[in-house]
Parts: structure tokens; sequence; C-alpha cells
């Protein structure tokens, strides 16, 4: 059974990001406290503190991240769904920030890439996203919900597997995770139709943003190139028709597919962390892991099959 994924957005429109960060912690870390109402047990608190683990090992910001989290009943087919906090701020701050917080060459590209979007205008970001470019955001910064509806494994095997009805919280947890990081699109409406920076980096085709449902890949090249998965595969984005767009592609292999099965035990990869390095936060994967494909058309995106969630 593949069970799906929904990210819901809210937008403050008009916040201001303001003032440089300060912080006196040694990594990124994050303060998970309970919905009030929804129920939680203390080895699902864990697998919470597991998930942020697992990011704060592969991002090295020293920021702090509020989530309110819980369990009770959602939708037919949904395993969990989050509601980042989104603020709207002016494209051409949101740029500078970004140039001043780059540090890897894939940084480098992706500020690069911006250079043909205008100043004017705005882009949004999430309350997280905002903190790691450098912005003091107070309050917290969104909810993550799972369903109590099937059931999860909130731990892991020694082998690193988990029971093969149940689903990996862990890794699920570290999906929705990366939605409040800033993994969001403005095509699913979270974001009131001002893009996401993770948007910025969505292309149709080369020299093409895609700003609309239907075919689109990652790329850091003004989209004469795709960043690829592991397996060699380009990173498409979902189309935002059936599947959310704040997602890969269904067949990309990395973290951020819109759905899992029972038995599946899921992790963060190499592309996801570049999707959230490019966008404010800063990887500490060594480098080089930033690989790309030329594309020479988009049939090859177009013929990746989907299936559809129950």
């Amino acid at each position: 059974m593949a069970l799906r994924d929904v990210n819901w957005g809210r937008v403050f429109a008009g916040a201001v990001l303001f003032g440089a960060v300060s912080t006196s912690a040694s990594a990124l870390t994050f303060n998970f406290t309970q919905i009030v109402g929804d129920s939680l047990t203390t080895s699902e608190a864990a697998a919470f503190t597991a998930a942020g683990a697992a990011w704060s090992a592969v991002l090295g910001d020293k920021v702090t991240v509020s989530v309110q989290i819980g369990f009770r009943s959602l939708g037919p087919g949904v395993l969990g769904q989050t509601s980042p906090v989104f603020f709207s701020g002016n494209a051409g701050v949101i740029k500078t920030a970004l140039a001043a917080d780059a540090k890897t060459s894939n940084d480098a590209q992706a500020v690069a890439s911006l250079s043909t979007v205008s100043g004017a205008g705005s882009i949004a970001v999430t309350n997280a996203e905002a903190k790691a470019l450098g912005f003091i955001q107070p309050g917290s910064d969104g909810t993550i919900e799972f369903t109590t509806n099937f059931t999860f494994s909130d731990s892991r095997n020694p082998d690193g597997s988990i029971a093969t009805n149940n689903f990996d919280l862990i890794g699920v947890a570290e999906h929705e995770i990366a939605h409040l990081l800033g993994f969001d699109s403005s095509i699913d409406g979270g974001t009131s139709g001002v893009p996401s920076l993770l948007d910025e980096f969505r292309y149709s085709s080369a020299g093409v943003r895609a700003t609309t449902a239907g075919s689109a890949f990652f790329s850091l090249t003004n989209g004469s190139t795709a960043q690829v998965d592991g397996s060699g595969t380009a990173a498409a984005f979902s189309t935002g028709s059936g599947d959310q767009a704040s997602h890969w592609l269904r067949g990309v292999n990395a973290l951020m597919v819109p759905a899992y099965s029972t038995g599946q035990v899921i992790n963060i990869t190499p592309l996801d962390v570049i999707a959230l390095d490019v966008i404010g936060w800063d990887s500490t994967i060594p480098e080089p892991h930033s690989i790309s494909i030329l594309l020479v058309g988009l049939a090859g995106l177009a013929a990746s099959r989907r299936r559809t969630s129950i």
C-alpha cells in the first residue's frame, strides 16, 4: 500500500523579515512540542527527535527550529501533513541574503542563476528557512501531524529495517521536517501564489521557469542541466496535478517523493540536501556531491510513471 503526504501552507502576507539571527546553539537544533488535543507517545516523540538529528547531521546552521507535533485521524490515504509558517519577503532582499549565505559550489551556481529574477516582487520563505538566511523569526515554525489510522514503526531494527506492515515514522518525520525547512512550491497554493525560493530552481526547459502545474525539473543552471539522484535519474518535480508540486516526482530516488509503502525505510539523500542547501541552509556533506545531466529534451521526464495513492 502506498500512502501520500499532504503539505498545507499558511501565509502571513506582508510580514517583515528583519535582523540578523544570533544563537548560542552549536548546530541546527529542533524544539518539538505536542499539539494541544493531539496524541503523542514517548516513543513517537523519540522518533521525531531521531528525525531532527538526521537533519542536524547534514545541515550545519546554528538555528533552532520550533515545531508542534502530534497524531490524530487524518484524511483517507494521508500519512502526514505539514503546515509551515510562511513569510512573503522582497525578492531583492531574499536574493541578497541568499548570496551572503553562499558557501558551496552549488550555492554559487544557484545564486548566479537568480540573476534573471527581478529584484521587484516577492519570494515566499518558511519561518525556519528565514532563520537559515539570517533573519530573526520568533514563534512557532509550523506544525506536523501524522494519522492515527495506520501503524508506524517508531524505531528501526538493528539492521535498519522496519516491520513489513508498518510505515517508517522516522523517515516520514524527516520528510515533513523538510517541508518546514523550505521544500515547498507555490503551485500547491500554500503561499497564495508568491513563488517559493525552491520554485526559483523549477524549470520546464532551458531558460524557462515552471510557474504552473506540469512537467518540471530541478536545475541550478537556468534549466540547461538537471540535477540527478544517486541512480542518475533526472530530479523531476511532481507535476502538481494529483501529487502536490512540493515533492520530487515519484520514481526519483530521494526522501521528498510524495508517497511511501509499508515496510519501506526512507532516508535523507544528497539530492534532498542539495535542494535545501541552495535555498539557504548550509550542507555539511563534503563536496563534490552535485551531479547534473545535460538536458536534450523533456521526453525522459515525461516518461516517468506515476502511481495512484490508495
